[in-house]
């Protein structure tokens, strides 16, 4: 069994983490939510940028302590695919879901209105993984419909 350092998670900032050992593969699943830069509070788009910032230095963080190990990163980032701090994250190796799948246009938010959702801010990110198929499913309650993804690690080479 092999572990290794957990990077600093930013407190102000919701990553949830784990780390999943199976022999043969190496995976780093993440849970994100970025403040919504339309909340009902002060600065919100300062915070939303903060946000962003801080998932970016997480991901890179991981990126760098997992090496050739999977990570995959799925959640609200509260950012559409055409923002050029969403697009930022896609660095160190970080691909879209929907992307890498040629999904297409997958609208997550809003979920509760007579028409459908309109804008995607939820995102499956992956790294040193690939998937193979997104979708996304609405989920009773909420205001976001959920992305269901396929996603293939890679297992690593047995060692002697």
């Amino acid at each position: 069994m092999q572990s290794w350092p957990r990077p600093p998670v930013p407190r102000d900032y919701t990553v949830a983490a784990a780390r999943v050992e199976v022999p043969g593969v190496q995976i780093e699943p993440l849970v994100v939510h970025v403040e919504s830069p339309l909340a009902d509070k002060r600065d919100t788009v300062g915070e939303w940028r903060i946000g962003i910032s801080a998932t970016k230095a997480a991901l890179s963080a991981y990126a760098v302590n997992i090496g050739s190990g999977a990570v995959v990163v799925a959640g609200d980032f509260n950012s559409t695919p055409d923002t050029r701090q969403f697009r930022d994250l896609l660095s160190n190796g970080y691909r879209d879901a929907v992307e890498q799948t040629g999904s297409g246009f997958a609208p997550t938010f809003p979920s509760r209105t007579w028409h459908p959702p309109l804008l995607t801010i939820d995102h499956i990110l992956t790294r040193n993984a690939a998937a193979s198929s997104v979708e996304t499913v609405y989920v009773p309650g909420s205001d976001h419909r959920a992305l269901l993804g396929t996603i293939r690690i890679p297992v690593a080479p047995q060692q002697p």
